[in-house]
């Protein structure tokens, strides 16, 4: 219900959301492993829409034969479409409202402009460590992995994830045909699968585009971060023993580009 709270002022013309339920005590991991890909993605394909899900809750809640318990309905459903923005899904939804409660429902203003949400700095996003950030933007957006001129030199950093990371690329760029549930099958058994599966189930706070430049930036923050651990590796052995001249060459071209990159950001 709060995920539906969240994306409903997202909801321009063309966006869709479904809502699926999952038996209790499982999640997509688990689910993939009792009945494989092919019938978890049949799960998908089922998942309510977003106006089913919510006309089917708020109809839950009162009395539908009585005009009292649709009069409640038609409060409670008109505040919440109120945050949808102006467009043909809104129209359509307090078109639905008025079917369902036997009534036009007058509409709100639509609200201005675009919806206001926290910067993924302030996200829970922002908040999870680098690598498990952009693991976790991979493997709900597997096509990513096809990005253009996305960010390299952050597979040699030595952090708990990398392997896994370089991993999911490897396996993307080579079928770029696979979707999460197929992703997920490839680690059955390996002790990855339980944290790739509660990864794939996380509520990402973005839109798609947004989750996009999030991964690129992502992989751009660990490149950075690889370059000056090198950059600090060459400083420091250079003032305990020196430095031989492919280290001193490779020191000056590192120095280079830290300084772009410290440049990029002011």
């Amino acid at each position: 219900w709060k995920a539906l709270q969240t994306a409903l002022p997202l909801m321009r013309d063309g966006r869709e959301v479904r809502f699926l339920f999952l038996p209790e005590g499982e999640d997509p991991d688990s689910l993939v492993r009792k009945e494989g890909t092919q019938h978890f993605e049949q799960r998908i394909a089922e998942a309510s829409p977003l106006s089913s899900y919510l006309f089917d809750r708020l109809s839950q809640e009162v009395d539908m034969q009585s005009l009292g318990g649709r009069a409640r309905l038609a409060e409670q459903a008109k505040s919440l479409l109120g945050k949808l923005p102006k467009g043909v899904f809104r129209e359509m939804m307090f078109q639905r409202l008025g079917e369902t409660v036997g009534v036009a429902v007058k509409q709100p203003p639509p609200p201005r402009g675009t919806p206001k949400r926290a910067s993924p700095d302030r996200s829970f996003l922002g908040t999870m460590p680098p690598v498990r950030r952009a693991i976790a933007l991979l493997v709900a957006n597997p096509a990513f992995a096809q990005l253009q001129d996305l960010p390299r030199g952050w597979e040699s950093l030595s952090l708990p994830g990398i392997p896994l990371l370089k991993e999911l690329l490897e396996i993307l760029l080579s079928q770029p045909n696979l979707r999460t549930a197929s992703l997920l099958e490839r680690w059955r058994g390996r002790e990855e699968q339980k944290h790739l599966g509660k990864l794939a189930a996380m509520l990402l706070p973005l839109p798609e585009e947004g989750q996009a430049k999030e991964f690129y930036d992502t992989l751009a923050s660990l490149a950075g971060q690889s370059l000056a651990q090198e950059w600090e590796a060459l400083v420091q052995k250079a003032a305990r023993e020196g430095l031989n001249d492919e280290e001193k060459r490779r020191l000056g071209q590192l120095s280079q580009e830290k300084a772009q990159r410290d440049l990029s950001q002011l």
